[in-house]
């Protein structure tokens, strides 16, 4: 309100789905587990994207590079990939973007 005339500006808007434009992991399930977990991401653009499995010493105990296209995407990870039950973080990289998430792989 201007001098109590109500000032009309004209906006334009514009929405955005922020997993278009955002790379991110969606929560993995089951965790912990047993056989396998799957593990979900959403890129925005098609690229190369590498997993890596890594210790709680931060050794790699799993790595592998995929092309993936844009959008959502998910990832077996199994038992046969880590073989030894305990904690390990799972290292997903997009571009130079690194997003990193704990497992739990039980016996």
């Amino acid at each position: 309100y201007v001098d109590g005339l109500q000032s009309a500006k004209s906006m334009k808007w514009q929405w955005v789905d922020v997993a278009e434009t955002t790379f991110y992991i969606v929560k993995h399930q089951p965790n912990p587990w047993k056989e396998s977990t799957i593990v979900g991401f959403t890129i925005p653009q098609e690229n190369m994207v590498t997993v890596k499995i890594k210790d709680q010493t931060g050794r790699t105990v799993y790595s592998a590079t995929e092309y993936y296209m844009a959008g959502e995407q998910q990832i077996e990870i199994t038992r046969e990939a880590i073989q030894t039950s305990g904690l390990y973080f799972i290292e997903i990289k997009y571009n130079q973007e690194v997003k990193t998430v704990k497992t739990i792989m039980i016996d």
